[in-house]
């Protein structure tokens, strides 16, 4: 019903029901049930140290990236919940009201976390996600939590611990292409001339200029990110 909308805008009246609760609960559990188990993955949990930080893909593709009118309405808001239910059941074994106490920020500050890995090194892993929206990564207020945390961390007298150095995990590329700007340029350069084509493209569906977008982020990402959403 959330897609068939024809109206994008008018989404946002198509109510949740306890049946969308049932089967995106349902997903989202078989999916970590399936992937949990695999052999190799459930090896690695077993034996490995290991920290979790959530992503869109843990959720959906783009997910806090949409239009607030898309973010804002009752289907992808439930969806997003639902999402870091799992996501915090999962990869961090805890619940939303049990999530504080156990080293993550406590809300609304996000998921972020800050976590000493032997005693000169901290390990600063950052939500992009939860509290994301189309204009903004993080919020003032996780940025705030996230600075009294190394304050305090800093503050720490025990010389024999003192932080050295400070590893920050961040799902958000630092340095990202603009996407419109590359897909206009490779476009641009491969019609110029034969020469560009030909090292653009390989037979004719374009193959090596495809690899070439690709090195530079997700392939015409603009115009699919939210034509997923039947939007141009």
């Amino acid at each position: 019903e959330w897609f068939d909308t024809p109206d994008i805008k008018n989404r946002g009246k198509v109510e949740w029901t306890s049946e969308h609760e049932r089967s995106v609960g349902d997903f989202y559990y078989l999916a970590y049930i399936y992937h949990f188990q695999e052999e190799v993955f459930a090896e690695a949990l077993a034996t490995i140290p290991y920290a979790f930080v959530c992503d869109d893909h843990d959720i959906l593709d783009g997910f806090g990236s949409y239009p607030a009118y898309l973010m804002d309405t009752p289907v992808m808001q439930n969806v997003g919940r639902l999402a870091y239910r799992f996501y915090l059941l999962f990869q961090h074994h805890t619940t939303f009201a049990e999530a504080g106490s156990l080293g993550l920020f406590p809300a609304p500050a996000g998921f972020s976390w800050l976590r000493r890995l032997g005693p000169s090194v901290a390990v600063l892993a950052i939500d992009n996600r939860s509290q994301r929206t189309e204009h903004r990564v993080v919020p003032e207020r996780c940025w705030a939590e996230i600075w009294r945390q190394l304050d305090e961390l800093s503050e720490e007298k025990d010389s024999a611990a003192v932080i050295k150095h400070l590893i920050v995990v961040a799902t958000v590329p630092v340095v990202y292409p603009r996407m419109k700007l590359a897909d206009s340029l490779m476009d641009s350069a491969a019609s110029i001339t034969e020469a560009f084509r030909g090292m653009f493209r390989k037979g004719p569906n374009g193959a090596y200029r495809e690899e070439v977008l690709k090195g530079v982020g997700k392939s015409k990402v603009m115009s699919r990110l939210l034509g997923q959403f039947g939007q141009p």
